[in-house]
């Protein structure tokens, strides 16, 4: 086993981590806009 194998396995989950954040972002901007629309309303 190289030293190479175990940092491309570590690198996947941060990837995986920055994916979820950034999901996250975009579901709080939908919800901050639903909230705008039923507040006008």
């Amino acid at each position: 086993m190289s030293r190479d194998h175990t940092s491309a396995e570590m690198r996947v989950p941060r990837q995986c981590l920055v994916d979820a954040i950034g999901n996250v972002d975009i579901l709080l901007q939908m919800l901050t806009g639903l909230s705008a629309t039923f507040g006008e309303d």
